[in-house]
């Protein structure tokens, strides 16, 4: 597994197998164009498996990522252990102070995964779903 520099076309080859909660059916190409902050593409054995990034906003961030739902747990966890340590990376570069990022309540594994990633629950906040779903603010402090 290698983690390269993100492409837009990258989150829309994984359009069709994303996890249905995190796509939403709000992202375009156009929306991935726009993004000029730092952001990576996951690849594993020629297979785009996740995007992320952090949007920059002085000493803080908003963490995004999609993932492929196809994935095996082996290779799950390998890009799980990525994802961590080029959040950190990202976290270092920028000097920012904390990140933060949204679940919905009822995702668990994504809950889960933002746990690993070293975020904490802060509480509830207004739905930012298209579909109303309950969503939970998370943050993770620099450490």
């Amino acid at each position: 597994m290698k983690i390269r520099e993100f492409k837009p076309e990258d989150a829309m080859t994984l359009k069709d197998d994303l996890i249905e909660a995190a796509w939403n059916g709000e992202l375009t190409l156009e929306h991935f164009t726009q993004i000029k902050e730092p952001a990576f593409t996951a690849v594993h054995c020629g297979q785009i498996i996740a995007c992320g990034g952090v949007m920059v906003r002085g000493k803080e961030g908003i963490a995004w990522a999609l993932f492929a739902n196809s994935m095996s747990l082996t290779t799950a966890l390998d890009g799980a252990i990525i994802v961590r340590d080029t959040l950190n990376q990202i976290i270092r570069e920028h000097h920012l102070d904390r990140v933060y990022s949204t679940v919905r309540e009822a995702f668990h594994k994504g809950r889960r995964y933002l746990h690993f990633l070293g975020f904490e629950e802060v509480g509830p906040m207004e739905s930012n779903q298209r579909d109303g779903a309950e969503t939970l603010m998370c943050v993770k402090e620099a450490a």
